[in-house]
């Protein structure tokens, strides 16, 4: 397969993917959204929280542990109502409990730096930044920023709107795909036309000689004549 052809097959697979998604946040999004930050939780847990786990030593690890744990149940929730421990719904307060546990956590160890128990550096602008961080929190778990409804809504036409740009794209890639069939299927029918017989002789024959230009077929006899 040429890689004309599956980039072609890719950017078709994306363009179909991204207009069955924004489809199904327009009209379903409410359902679909939870599902959603549950995906974005577990990514989460995987590329920031279990690092810091395993990457923190002494009490802080113990806080990291718990941070994780914390979250996964409130992955858990999201996935199965009957399991919902946290009162945390909607993206905002999703987004905003999760930036505010994260703050809390990087203050404790500041704070166990300082103490001594850690020898590494903690700044004090770094913890400025954490304690803003945990405002920005706490103001998106307390107040009406944007509604789930808005961000469904965004996700949805952003979504078709990437779909239009990746079916421009697949086709371009279609057409070069039609191009490049084109060019290799002159380029067979000419060599084709070209090549030798199965003898090794060209397939093309020379043309009569013309009357003005006719063989020479006169022999010379032993009495010195010409005949022919």
């Amino acid at each position: 397969m040429s890689r004309l052809l599956k980039n072609w097959i890719f950017t078709l697979c994306i363009t179909i993917v991204l207009v069955g998604f924004g489809i199904l946040m327009l009209i379903k999004g409410d359902d679909l959204m939870k599902y959603l930050i549950a995906v974005a939780l577990s990514v989460y847990i995987v590329l920031v929280l279990a690092d810091n786990v395993l990457h923190y030593r002494g009490t802080i690890q113990l806080v990291a542990l718990a941070e994780l744990i914390i979250i996964l149940a409130l992955m858990v929730g999201m996935l199965f109502d009957g399991l919902a421990f946290l009162p945390v719904d909607g993206v905002n307060v999703t987004i905003g409990f999760v930036m505010w546990i994260r703050a809390v956590v990087e203050i404790i160890h500041g704070y166990l730096i300082k103490s001594g128990e850690n020898k590494q550096s903690f700044t004090f602008p770094r913890l400025l930044a954490y304690i803003a961080f945990l405002s920005l929190g706490v103001a998106l778990m307390t107040s009406n920023f944007i509604t789930d409804t808005a961000i469904r809504v965004i996700v949805g036409v952003g979504s078709e709107l990437a779909a239009i740009v990746f079916g421009y794209v697949t086709y371009k890639n279609r057409r070069a795909v039609q191009n490049a069939h084109g060019w290799l299927l002159k380029r067979k029918k000419a060599s084709d036309t070209a090549s030798p017989d199965d003898n090794g002789v060209s397939s093309t024959t020379a043309a009569p000689a013309s009357g003005g230009d006719k063989a020479d077929n006169s022999v010379i006899t032993d009495n010195g004549g010409i005949s022919g």
